[in-house]
């Protein structure tokens, strides 16, 4: 160019055409740079921090750097939870889960109760009562046939729960995690109901014991 020489290029299809690039900003300057078929690039964020208006305009930290909403518009988003992972047969299990919690601690929010309570908790603690009692019954099976356990694939969509054992289970899994204050509040409840019923009980005796009594005067005295 700069002799004012002609060239000629001639068959480079193979070297350039099927080359993918990809224009990358570096400050104030952009770069075309190139783009393996295979390359791919997973992001992960917080849902609020994906999806939330008030991160619009808002600079996000990340590990010792910075992203903006910008970037992650160009992403295809796939959100993913413990809820969503659940088979549809295990779903109804969630609503019954948080009864059970609720019910056995007296408590309406779970989150006075559990640290770091959200609404993944009680999925994902079905997601692991189901692959552990998968697991159980894929070992019974190997004893059973006297074979040794292998790796492989456990299908988890034929494991159901009574209400029994997913209250046992369910309370053996989550009770380590319990607050402490928690703990001795539901204690203090149990002896303050278990004291109502036995002064009930002492009560309930003692007026039968006084109406005896009167009674058997009132037929002394005929």
């Amino acid at each position: 160019m700069k002799a004012g020489k002609t060239v000629i290029l001639s068959s480079l299809e193979c070297i350039y055409d099927r080359n993918v690039y990809c224009r990358v900003a570096l400050g104030n300057e952009s770069r075309d740079c190139y783009v393996h078929e295979n390359f791919k690039c997973v992001v992960i964020v917080q849902k609020q921090e994906a999806h939330s208006p008030k991160y619009a305009n808002a600079y996000i930290y990340k590990s010792k750097y910075y992203e903006k909403i910008a970037f992650l518009s160009r992403f295809e988003k796939q959100l993913i939870s413990y809820r969503d992972s659940l088979p549809k047969h295990l779903k109804p299990y969630i609503d019954n889960a948080a009864n059970i919690l609720s019910r056995y601690f007296a408590r309406r929010s779970l989150d006075e109760v559990f640290c770091g309570y959200c609404d993944d908790t009680v999925p994902s603690a079905l997601l692991y009562l189901r692959i552990q009692k998968a697991m159980k019954t894929e070992e019974k099976k190997d004893d059973e046939k006297k074979e040794p356990m292998q790796t492989k694939n456990i299908i988890l969509d034929d494991v159901q729960f009574d209400r029994e054992e997913l209250r046992s289970q369910l309370l053996d899994l989550l009770l380590p995690l319990c607050r402490p204050e928690a703990v001795v509040q539901m204690r203090i409840n149990e002896d303050i109901k278990f004291c109502s019923l036995v002064s009930l009980h002492i009560f309930k005796n003692i007026s039968h014991h006084d109406l005896f009594c009167q009674h058997k005067k009132k037929r002394e005295n005929l």
